[in-house]
């Protein structure tokens, strides 16, 4: 079940609450991870309504029935809220970038500056990167990229809690997750990405959508 953080009233006072600033979160006493929470603004959430005059800013998994202590829930922010109340909200980006996982020590330079600067040619404002590991001279690039706003990195140590898979055929690679947890990770940029971006696109870095008959994206 969900549990959300209701708005406090009267003075503020410390928050007892553990608040996770990872992009993976183990729960606790269960083999399963929290990655992100999103609100979803196209349909009403059936599984988790929010209180009628509750101004929700974070929820949390309880396994157990009954209230858990709050020594014992670790809550995730709620992205992806309106501010305004509208429903049509101007958006940040036209084109936003999902790049499938780094992983590996993946150091090719070369490569990723070129699809990188062909997709600033092409109109593409923002690429986000889920990054468990890549060397140091692309580690050098994607840190430049990042400081005037173009790359967004989001770090992925899906390593540190199972053993990713390196392949995409199971028989012969195995592993907990499939490619580093690829789906997953894309399934959280689409999120990411839904209120701040007009078009999201799901992209490998040797892969470049290419317009033929225009000389960018948005024409």
């Amino acid at each position: 079940t969900y549990r959300s953080i209701p708005t406090p009233r009267g003075p503020p006072k410390a928050c007892p609450y553990h608040i996770s600033e990872q992009t993976i979160t183990p729960l606790n006493n269960t083999k399963h991870f929290q990655v992100s929470a999103y609100m979803d603004q196209r349909v009403k959430d059936v599984m988790c309504r929010i209180p009628t005059n509750c101004n929700a800013t974070h929820v949390t998994l309880q396994t157990q029935p009954g209230r858990a202590t709050q020594s014992d829930q670790i809550w995730l922010p709620i992205r992806n809220k309106k501010t305004n109340g509208k429903e049509e909200e101007k958006f940040q980006f036209n084109f936003t970038v999902c790049i499938s996982n780094l992983f590996g020590d993946y150091n090719n330079v070369l490569q990723f500056a070129q699809t990188l600067e062909m997709y600033r040619l092409l109109g593409v404002d923002r690429v986000v990167i889920y990054n468990t590991s890549c060397g140091p001279d692309l580690d050098r690039l994607l840190q430049s990229y990042s400081q005037e706003g173009f790359v967004e990195m989001v770090p992925w140590p899906i390593n540190e809690y199972l053993t990713p898979s390196t392949g995409w055929l199971f028989s012969k690679y195995g592993g907990d997750v499939h490619y580093f947890g690829q789906l997953t990770t894309l399934n959280e940029c689409i999120y990411r990405s839904m209120t701040r971006s007009r078009y999201v696109l799901l992209n490998d870095i040797d892969e470049i959508i290419m317009p033929y008959q225009h000389n960018n994206l948005m024409s």
